[in-house]
């Protein structure tokens, strides 16, 4: 997935998240508890999630989660 990087927010190209949303079905094998929090989004990343359809979020949590595992958190 293309990334870059502006302080310390990292941003997804829409096409490259477009993609990566299509492709990542949720895939948490058991319920993990969750929180809610608000997060801001650019206009046309949220676009790009919420055209995929229903369970928008569950994919947008399965691409962090996936993120996660290839990098530190302090990247």
């Amino acid at each position: 997935m293309q990334t870059y990087t502006v302080g310390t927010s990292t941003h997804i190209h829409p096409e490259t998240l477009t993609a990566a949303v299509l492709a990542s079905p949720s895939r948490t094998p058991k319920r993990i508890p969750q929180r809610d929090v608000n997060v801001c989004l650019d206009r046309d990343i949220l676009a790009s999630l919420r055209a995929t359809g229903p369970d928008w979020q569950a994919r947008f949590n399965a691409i962090l989660r996936e993120w996660l595992e290839t990098h530190s958190p302090t990247q």
